[in-house]
């Protein structure tokens, strides 16, 4: 993968949780992990959450919180 697409997939990857989940107010870091990516994020009222991000061949973008 080309480093200029691995930055398109993360930027959209990005904005597409920033768009879904109207209470993030910032995406704090990101890693890579399996076929998608773990993002950190602070919420409106100052709480974090960890969210997984991917893209299927099939649905698109998808994302679902990751409760720990």
């Amino acid at each position: 993968m080309s480093n200029e697409y691995g930055d398109w997939l993360l930027d959209t990857a990005q904005d597409y949780l920033l768009n879904e989940v109207y209470m993030i107010q910032k995406i704090e870091s990101t890693t890579p992990f399996q076929d998608g990516y773990l993002m950190i994020c602070e919420h409106t009222d100052d709480s974090k959450g960890v969210y997984f991000v991917w893209n299927d061949d099939d649905y698109g973008w998808s994302y679902k919180e990751v409760y720990v």
